[in-house]
């Protein structure tokens, strides 16, 4: 495989990956927790917690988890692999 390919596979499974990761990191949050200040208060159930944590250095506000971290780049790179592979075909 010449140079010219493997940098363009690289591109292809990059850019989606990348984009799918940003958008599922930035509006997560928004879709799941509406008003961040409400859990300050109130207990959380365990999908918040298995997708959340509340660091006292983020003043108790939402933060994604490891978990939350690892689902979101796995399903960028799926989706990257995913779209490569039909732009690969054509």
């Amino acid at each position: 495989m010449s140079k010219i390919n493997e940098t363009i596979i690289i591109a292809l499974l990059s850019i989606p990956g990348i984009i799918v990761s940003n958008i599922l990191f930035f509006f997560l949050e928004f879709l799941i927790i509406p008003d961040a200040c409400y859990y300050e208060m109130h207990e959380t159930n365990w999908f918040i917690d298995l997708l959340f944590v509340f660091p006292d250095w983020n003043g108790f506000h939402p933060y994604p988890s490891n978990f939350q971290f690892s689902l979101i780049i796995g399903y960028g790179i799926y989706v990257a692999s995913l779209f490569s592979k039909k732009v690969l075909k054509s």
